[in-house]
């Protein structure tokens, strides 16, 4: 058998009974994401593929008995394309990202425009001190420093193991 007839996302006749299966919809798309991964490796970098979902930045979440410390990579963005809110519990981090690039020969024009908008919400683990939250952004790097409200520093309790 060749490795043609093996792959399953090259199959071009389909009968009456997969078109009629719900998860014939999502299969399909199973396939279409792997058709567009494998053939990323003819030209284009696996990073530099377009993300139907959009940008999720990585982010890094710890806290000590005083403070929450949340870290998040934005490379590219500028701090007026950053909006970070407390909404009860959750910190929301927003952001979006514009790119243009353009280039001009002899015989050609190309310009490109990226559009990309993330937002992520972090459930935090106490209440903190609203008023005195601080936010930096260096290098790609967002780092947000969260006090921990009085209570919450109260309420921890040592249990020890025996």
């Amino acid at each position: 058998m060749a490795l043609r007839e093996m792959v399953p996302w090259k199959r071009k006749e389909l009968s009456r009974r997969e078109e009629d299966n719900p998860f014939f919809p999502l299969q399909q798309e199973m396939h279409r994401l792997m058709e567009r991964f494998v053939h990323g490796f003819g030209g284009r970098e696996l990073a530099e593929m377009e993300e139907p979902w959009g940008y999720i930045p990585s982010v890094d979440v710890s806290e000590d008995d005083k403070e929450i410390h949340v870290s998040a990579e934005l490379p590219g963005l500028n701090e007026k394309d950053i909006d970070i809110t407390l909404s009860g519990n959750n910190l929301i981090i927003r952001g979006e990202k514009k790119a243009e690039k353009e280039e001009r020969g002899e015989q050609f024009y190309r310009k490109e425009s990226s559009y990309g908008a993330f937002h992520r919400a972090i459930p935090l683990p106490t209440e903190v001190e609203e008023d005195k939250i601080e936010a930096t952004y260096k290098k790609g790097i967002l780092k947000i420093v969260l006090p921990k409200s009085p209570e919450a520093r109260k309420a921890r309790k040592k249990i020890s193991v025996q």
